[in-house]
């Protein structure tokens, strides 16, 4: 009945596999990790539980009694990788390019799985709503907290494809960079920051929104572009991107 019970509620509900300088483990390092959910009025001990990131071998790790528990309508997150390190961390890793995670119950009986696609740098892969069915792309992950308060976009944009490498020159230097379209290029010529956006009309009083977060544009390794976020940039309060 206990076992029923489980497999009615626990959900896995935000993952991140290329967790690249975001969020640190209790291994003082940057490991993947995934996010339990327990919607139900009771906690739940997941020690003697099984993890494992292949649906042929289920039982691929037995997670120990000081994994801890889910308490009652909250979540618990589950470290995977640095297992050297800490023992109650999974010994592999979610996979970059994708892969499926389960969770099973102490006799080996599938609880819940979940099917991950590719990982993008810095970025989580999580349900929009706790226990929902609907999951999306968040830069602003949540490990052991309701996903409510993310914000989740359905595509991400390429990076800019410049023509120049870095290179150190005199006189003048031509650059070609293609642009997604609806992104804005900014740069500096003296290795300073740009400035945030200034208003496009003299009539418009409400200030400019401030930087407020950086984000990494690329792939599960960090080879990426970097490009910073102002937010309610234009109408109808969406996101603007500056590629710098």
């Amino acid at each position: 009945m206990w076992t029923s019970l489980i497999a009615i509620v626990i959900t896995i509900n935000e993952l991140m596999a290329s967790n690249a300088g975001v969020v640190m483990s209790p291994a003082t390092n940057f490991d993947s990790w995934i996010e339990l959910y327990n919607p139900s009025e009771q906690e739940i001990n997941l020690g003697g539980m099984y993890l494992s990131n292949d649906p042929a071998m289920p039982t691929l790790w037995k997670m120990p009694q000081d994994i801890g528990t889910i308490p009652a309508n909250g979540f618990k997150v589950v470290w995977l990788g640095s297992n050297d390190i800490l023992s109650n961390q999974a010994p592999f890793k979610l996979d970059c390019d994708g892969g499926t995670i389960c969770l099973s119950d102490k006799s080996g009986q599938l609880i819940t799985s979940v099917d991950y696609p590719t990982a993008m740098s810095r970025t989580a892969w999580a349900r929009t709503s706790d226990g929902g069915d609907t999951w999306g792309w968040t830069d602003t992950p949540t490990p052991g907290e309701t996903n409510t308060t993310s914000t989740f976009a359905s595509e991400r944009l390429p990076a800019p494809v410049v023509d120049q490498g870095s290179t150190l020159f005199h006189g003048s230097l031509n650059i070609k960079v293609d642009m997604p379209e609806g992104a804005t290029l900014m740069y500096t010529t003296d290795g300073n920051m740009p400035q945030k956006p200034t208003s496009s009309t003299e009539e418009e009083e409400a200030p400019v929104d401030e930087w407020i977060n950086w984000i990494k544009n690329g792939d599960c390794e960090s080879n990426d572009a970097s490009c910073l976020i102002c937010k309610n940039g234009d109408e109808g309060g969406k996101m603007k991107t500056y590629f710098v």
